[in-house]
């Protein structure tokens, strides 16, 4: 069953995707922490390598206790044009945050399409309230606000393409469930390499079609 969007859905979703956005934007002026923030950035001499002499160092390094090199490659983007200041960094996990905010909205209306809600009112704003709190709880203005969390914001937007991708594959059939399957464990590939906390994501993927998915497969 495709999913699509109904205008007034796009709408709140746009809603949901800038008032994160602009919420989340009112840090950008802050600066580098001391904490995990200098190893990372201010003294990392990974980040201002060359090209090939960086990917050398990014799919090698261990530095404070992590393999993240994909990470490390969006991070060494950012520093290109950062001129050492922090603001590049917080205006990316901010958009980034705003994305995945606009995730959750939809997943919440994909799933309300099973049951042929989608456009009920109510859900539409309970979809919407529900993305504005998850999107501005305090807890997750750490991920957004100190840089050196941003590889976890790659990590779940990463993870939610491959969760859309995954259940267009359940969805589909011949070339394009294939297809959908190669881009799910493509984005799920690029998520962990972001941060490993995405390896538990076979497992949600398989409560995600054994307890969920598949249920609803069968109902429609």
């Amino acid at each position: 069953m495709r999913f699509k969007l109904s205008q007034q859905a796009r709408w709140l979703l746009l809603f949901v995707v800038l008032s994160t956005l602009a919420i989340f934007l009112t840090g950008k002026s802050n600066s580098f922490v001391n904490w995990d923030d200098e190893q990372n950035f201010l003294r990392n001499a990974g980040l201002r390598l060359g090209l090939w002499d960086h990917l050398q160092w990014a799919w090698g390094t261990g530095l404070l206790g992590v393999f993240q090199p994909l990470a490390w490659n969006l991070l060494w983007i950012q520093t290109r044009f950062a001129a050492g200041h922090a603001d590049l960094f917080h205006v990316v996990s901010a958009a980034l945050h705003a994305a995945i905010a606009g995730g959750v909205f939809a997943f919440t209306l994909r799933l309300a399409a099973r049951s042929g809600q989608a456009e009920n009112p109510n859900l539409l704003l309970c979809a919407t309230l529900g993305a504005l709190f998850f999107a501005l709880h305090p807890l997750r203005v750490e991920a957004v606000a100190w840089v050196s969390c941003q590889p976890y914001l790659w990590s779940a937007g990463f993870g939610m393409l491959a969760l859309w991708f995954y259940w267009n594959a359940a969805d589909a059939t011949g070339k394009a469930k294939r297809s959908a399957a190669r881009y799910a464990t493509t984005f799920f590939l690029a998520g962990v390499l972001c941060k490993a906390i995405l390896f538990c994501f076979p497992t949600v993927l398989w409560i995600f079609h054994r307890r969920g998915l598949k249920q609803t497969l069968k109902a429609d």
